[in-house]
Order: structure tokens, then sequence, then C-alpha cells
């Protein structure tokens, strides 16, 4: 029932009140989060991350909450985010898990391999659609080693 208001009340914009209901019912991702980023908002970190965890470990495939409590990890143990993603599931959890060792645990080398290993797996036939991570990686890979050949094939799907 709870969920319910919760829902109603997130579809009528009072999204302050639903994000209250959804941190006491958080039976989707969509509501997980929210109810984490509620908590989060009223310097209840801790709250939320209890939140997440349980949320968490009933449903480990619900994406949004992964990726929330990855940031509430990267505050105090960065590692911790890091395990998160091992062993990655997919080519965006491998950019994900590059980026986590790459930007904050500065370990250079272990991330770009995480990214060479994902840009590997592209598929170059949809590289122009918007949820193809060709540009993402060739952007970060021409980043981190400035290689002439991926910035040209990175103008190459931009044009």
């Amino acid at each position: 029932m709870i969920y319910a208001i919760a829902s109603l009340c997130d579809w009528f914009g009072a999204k302050r009140v639903a994000m209250q209901l959804f941190a006491a019912a958080p039976r989707s991702d969509y509501a997980a989060w929210w109810g984490a980023v509620g908590l989060m908002e009223t310097g209840r970190d801790e709250e939320a991350l209890g939140l997440l965890t349980r949320v968490r470990a009933l449903h480990p495939e619900w994406k949004r909450t992964k990726r929330l409590l990855a940031t509430l990890y990267l505050r105090s143990n960065p590692e911790r985010a890091v395990q998160l993603y091992r062993p990655p599931t997919g080519i965006w959890e491998e950019i994900v898990l590059g980026d986590l060792l790459y930007f904050f645990l500065h370990r250079e080398d272990e991330g770009e391999g995480w990214w060479r290993q994902a840009y590997a797996r592209v598929d170059w036939n949809t590289a122009r659609e918007l949820d193809n991570p060709a540009r993402l990686l060739l952007k970060r890979l021409c980043r981190v080693t400035g290689d002439p050949v991926l910035l040209e094939r990175f103008v190459e799907l931009d044009t």
C-alpha cells in the first residue's frame, strides 16, 4: 500500500513525499533509488547505505541502486565500490569498473585495461546508436593514450 501511495505521489509531482515513502517501501529499482536519494538529501547517508545494501542483497540485478551504492562506497571505502562491479556482467560494467579504478583509485593501468577489454567487445555495426559505448570508450582511451588512430575513429563516429 505504501508503495502504491508513493507511486501516486511521484506521478503527481510530490517528489519529497514520494521519496520518504519509497524509502519505506523500496519495491522497485526506481523506488529504492529515489528513497535512498531522499535519505541522502536529508543527511541520512548511513540509512541510505543500509537501504541500498538490503535492496542489493534481494535484487542484485537492479542497476540504479547498484550505481548509487557504489557512489556511497566511493565516499568512505572505494575498494568496496570496485568489488560491486567484479566480475563485470557486461560491457557497460567493464567501463564503470575502469572508471572506478582509473579516476577514483588511481590505478590507471588496471582501469585502462578494463576499457581496452570493453573496447574489444564494441559492436561497430551499431556504434552510432546512443546506447552503444563506442564513443565513450574512444574518448576515454584517446585521453589516456593520445593514439591518433583512436581519435580518428572517434571523429568518424561523430560525423
